[in-house]
């Protein structure tokens, strides 16, 4: 399968709530590949919600990669909620996963999950996001992201991967431009311009 055909397929997949809050579609162009990230997400109730997202690597050499996710969440009190997740991808089939959301106006985003059938794992999800209005229309964008599993299956956790995510840009009334990189711990490093409009 081509890359034009995993990205139209990832563009379809994504579904959009009746009532979306927020969405956004990001392309980085790295020194060792493009990568797409497409998210949406929004209310179908008051206290439930969804979100989308879904990601595309396309190295310049090697294998595409791609990884998917659906959550539905439901508020337990201000600023906690409980998650429902589906990840998916190429090999790795549907993963269903359960955790808690804490998310807070001012502060980071932190998701806590734990795989949910004989093969457990726990991933820890940290986001966190700065904004400077520079005028009504402009400002500066920070955005820090990282990713954490270990297995649980062999009684001590046993650490299976870390991801990291940074952007550095300049917001233009909805559309972002700046620098991105993106790594994990063995120092794989994906560096270079990236595009996000906001939807």
């Amino acid at each position: 399968m081509d890359r034009k055909t995993i990205l139209t397929l990832m563009a379809l997949a994504t579904p959009v709530p009746a009532h979306a809050a927020n969405g956004s579609a990001e392309v980085m162009t790295g020194d060792k590949a493009t990568t797409v990230d497409v998210k949406s997400g929004g209310k179908v109730a008051p206290k439930t919600g969804i979100f989308t997202r879904n990601r595309a690597n396309l190295p310049y050499e090697g294998n595409v990669g791609a990884f998917g996710l659906v959550d539905l969440t439901y508020g337990l009190c201000e600023g906690l909620n409980g998650v429902f997740e589906a990840q998916y991808g190429p090999g790795l089939g549907v993963v269903p996963r359960a955790g808690l959301q804490v998310s807070a106006d001012f502060g980071p985003k932190l998701f806590v999950s734990s795989t949910v059938g004989k093969s457990l794992d726990a991933e820890v999800l940290a986001k966190i996001a700065y904004s400077l209005g520079l005028t009504d229309d402009v400002s500066l964008a920070a955005k820090l992201e990282t990713i954490t599993n270990w297995g649980l299956n062999l009684g001590a956790p046993n650490h299976n991967f870390t991801l990291g995510r940074a952007r550095l840009g300049v917001n233009l009334d909805g559309l972002e431009v700046g620098v991105g990189a993106d790594g994990d711990l063995e120092k794989n490093l994906n560096v270079g311009p990236y595009l996000t409009a906001s939807f």
